[in-house]
């Protein structure tokens, strides 16, 4: 086999192509995750916070009875 069928062999080869575009989508898919979980943590959090500054200001009945 000479250099020059070597070298076009592996020009054209293309086995390892479809292993590294299916690498790249779930890379791509990881980070879109990463970052929708970001923000919806964010949005959740900012939620239950306004939530318990809510319920800070609210003070409980007066019920009439001392112990």
């Amino acid at each position: 086999m000479t250099a020059r069928s070597v070298i076009n062999r592996f020009w054209h080869d293309e086995a390892g192509a479809t292993g590294v575009e299916y690498g790249l989508l779930l890379a791509m898919i990881a980070l879109a995750i990463l970052g929708a979980s970001t923000t919806i943590g964010d949005f959740i959090t900012n939620g239950f916070d306004g939530f318990g500054d809510m319920l800070a200001g609210v003070s409980a009945p007066d019920t009439g009875t001392t112990h």
